[in-house]
């Protein structure tokens, strides 16, 4: 099992919510009313960073960077969704949620054996 670190960040918008990828690509949309509903809830939106570990760059360019996911004892199980990749992101170790926008910003920190995206250490993304 490759090692992960999950950095999680509260993620709750009560308007419209489009997650783009830094190329615009459309990656996730979720329904504005199911949104606000979670807002509301003991089982509100997560996102996590994920650290990948893979020797291979193809390998590891395919993992998932950010995911999205709701998770509490008392409901079912959602499939997380991935929100970017490695290859677009690449590690990140913050995460900050702008409200009034709903818009998530990993950023990437300087660290030893990291994988950079484009935006190579210290870059802020929007995602």
């Amino acid at each position: 099992m490759r090692p992960y670190l999950a950095l999680i960040a509260l993620l709750c918008a009560a308007l419209a919510l489009t997650l783009a990828g830094p190329g615009g690509r459309s990656r996730a949309s979720a329904d504005p009313g199911r949104i606000a509903a979670a807002c509301r809830s003991t089982n509100p939106y997560l996102v996590s960073s994920l650290l990948a570990r893979a020797e291979d760059p193809g390998l590891r360019d395919a993992q998932p960077a950010l995911l999205l996911f709701r998770d509490a004892a008392d409901a079912a199980p959602e499939p997380a969704l991935a929100l970017a990749s490695q290859a677009e992101v690449g590690d990140v170790y913050g995460l900050a949620f702008y409200a009034v926008r709903g818009r998530v910003y990993p950023a990437a920190y300087p660290l030893a054996g990291s994988s950079y995206g484009p935006g190579a250490p210290g870059a802020i993304y929007q995602v």
